[in-house]
């Protein structure tokens, strides 16, 4: 076969989509607008020190789930990679000033609650059955349902049969109103202070129930070598690649893309289209505006029900071990100021646990503070000003932040250090993400669960993957961009090949 696909972006969905084409026969060429492959799944070394930016747990590493057999094909996990269950999910403090462990074993999970609300323990077995019924909930990463089997949607509905009441108590409920269904403040809090605020409230019961199943494992290596791994799976079965080499416009005759043209006026030709980027990118700059999409356009001028999130993070390499410091909390700080917001919570993950990231005795520690548009306009003020403005704006915060880590634990003051800080405009400028926005939109209860159909209406031979296209992070990457190649193969009269 040479027929030609060119897939624009080279994140975990578009390589994704080049490695099921190459394996279905296509001639592949993957255009990515950067240096280097894996978009924000990525990681890089600063002062001795590994910085992994993406994977705090990574969905799909439960051996009997369809997720993880995508995972497998595109070489991104498989027997040889060790995955490690995150126990406790996370640790809080709490108002009282205790600290709760989100244990993923049921039984401690259960005694856990209820020694922080005994008065709770009605709303505290529903939500123990509730993560029981959403982990055994199958993942729908084989096929696009519009064309799936018959025998396909019935073992989906099958495998939402004991999730269907729940979703029709708790689908359109934020998980803030959720929580008021517990009487002690301290679970009230524990229920809030993990996802997004608006989030809906199933996203907190079907990712801690996947969890208690052994399906959100951290991947040895984390972000980098995932990526690296599906990157030399690619590169075996002889795709192409270039970097550097970002698409000013997608190429459309007789309603038909027919090929791109590169920054600097370079044409490429190809029978197939592949767009892994945001939509905003995709409709607005590549496509000219010419052609509505009402599933993107709808979320894009909706920002009330449909709001886009992101992080401030920083790095800090430590001298010694963490000692009792849980691999990953939220800690309750004295306030300090990100941007034009103070902020009294960190989110922190630690990564002793992978040897390689550190010099011998050290270790890193990654602290993320919730950030939201109104956040992403103001790093971004700061950087149209000047770059010293904002490397200052960026200094304050960190060292605030150490400041506060010191009190905290004072076995490691004088013995930390910031290796990196990055806001939302980091990756607006290196992907071209949206508002800076490491995931896609919110799911909040008026988003509805729909997704995008892959195409755009009014144009052939174009096909969209991207988490933008099902509304989430690094599985729906991996999953939209299978769907993309599947949606192309059908269209092609071509057999997916997927092994």
């Amino acid at each position: 076969m040479n027929q030609r696909v060119l897939v624009i972006g080279g994140g975990i969905s578009g390589l994704t989509s080049a490695i099921y084409a190459r394996k279905s026969g296509f001639d592949t060429l993957i255009l990515e607008s950067t240096v280097n492959l894996g978009g924000e799944c990525t990681g890089w070394d600063r002062q001795g020190f590994h910085i992994d930016n993406s994977i705090h747990w990574l969905l799909g590493t439960d051996p009997y789930q369809d997720l993880y057999k995508v995972w497998c094909q595109v070489g991104a996990l498989g027997p040889d990679v060790k995955t490690t269950p995150l126990d406790p999910f996370f640790a809080t403090d709490t108002p009282s000033g205790r600290k709760f462990h989100m244990y993923l074993d049921l039984d401690k999970l259960r005694a856990e609650m209820i020694s922080f609300g005994p008065e709770d323990e009605e709303a505290i077995d529903e939500f123990i059955s509730a993560l029981q019924a959403y982990g055994l909930m199958l993942q729908n990463a084989e096929v696009p349902m519009e064309i799936s089997s018959l025998r396909y949607k019935l073992r989906f509905v099958w495998s939402m049969r004991k999730v269907i009441p729940i979703h029709r108590k708790f689908a359109t409920i934020t998980i803030e109103e959720y929580s008021r269904r517990f009487k002690s403040e301290d679970l009230r809090f524990v229920m809030n202070c993990y996802f997004p605020k608006g989030y809906y409230a199933e996203a907190l019961l079907y990712i801690l129930g996947y969890a208690v199943k052994g399906n959100t494992n951290l991947p040895e290596g984390g972000s980098l070598a995932l990526e690296q791994r599906m990157e030399r799976k690619y590169a075996e079965l002889g795709g192409k690649v270039r970097t550097s080499a970002p698409v000013e416009k997608i190429i459309v005759k007789d309603g038909k893309a027919v090929g791109v043209q590169l920054r600097g006026g370079e044409i490429l030709e190809a029978e197939y289209v592949i767009s892994s980027v945001s939509p905003q990118l995709l409709l607005d700059k590549m496509l000219d505006g010419r052609f509505e999409d009402g599933f993107f356009h709808s979320r894009l001028r909706d920002r009330r029900n449909f709001p886009t999130f992101s992080n401030t993070v920083v790095y800090i390499g430590c001298e010694g071990d963490p000692g009792d410091i849980d691999s990953t909390a939220i800690l309750k700080v004295k306030p300090f100021r990100i941007g034009r917001r103070l902020h009294d919570h960190v989110l922190f993950h630690h990564y002793a646990d992978e040897p390689h990231f550190a010099p011998k005795g050290h270790f890193v520690l990654q602290c993320l503070m919730m950030q939201y548009e109104a956040d992403f306009e103001t790093w971004k003020r700061y950087h149209e000003e000047s770059a010293a403005r904002y490397r200052e704006e960026k200094k304050i915060m960190a060292d605030a932040l150490l400041q506060r880590l010191s009190e905290k634990f004072p076995h490691l003051a004088g013995k930390m250090k910031v290796l990196e800080v990055t806001t939302p405009m980091s990756f607006h400028k290196r992907c071209g993400s949206h508002k800076g926005s490491y995931m896609s939109f919110i799911r909040t209860p008026y988003a509805g669960t729909a997704s995008h159909t892959g195409r755009i209406p009014g144009l052939k031979n174009l096909y969209v993957g991207g988490q933008w296209t099902i509304c989430g992070g690094m599985p729906c990457a991996v999953m939209s961009g299978r769907f993309a190649t599947q949606r192309l193969c059908h269209d092609a009269k071509v057999p997916f090949v997927q092994d």
